[in-house]
C-alpha cells in the first residue's frame, strides 16, 4: 500500500511539473504579445508626434499658428 501511495505521489508531482511547464509556455507567449503591442504603440506615438510637428510647422509657415485653446494660452515646446 505504501508503494502505491508513493507511485500516486510521483504521478501527481509529474502532472504538476507538466502543468507548470505549460503555464510557463503560455506566459512566454503573453510576454511576446505584450512586447509586440508595446512596440506598435511606440511606433504609433512616434508617428503621431512627427505629424504634430509637421502640422505646427505648416501652421507656423502660414502664419496661422495659435497657442490659445479654450481661452487659455499655451507655450510651445521646442
Amino acid at each position: 500500500m505504501l508503494l502505491a501511495q508513493g507511485k500516486d505521489r510521483d504521478g501527481i508531482v509529474e502532472d504538476l511539473k507538466m502543468e507548470v511547464q505549460t503555464l510557463k509556455c503560455r506566459c512566454d507567449g503573453y510576454e511576446k504579445v505584450i512586447k509586440d503591442l508595446t512596440s506598435r504603440c511606440d511606433t504609433h506615438e512616434n508617428a503621431l508626434e512627427m505629424l504634430r510637428q509637421q502640422i505646427v510647422r505648416y501652421l507656423d509657415s502660414q502664419g496661422t499658428l495659435s497657442t490659445t485653446y479654450h481661452g487659455n494660452n499655451y507655450d510651445l515646446m521646442s
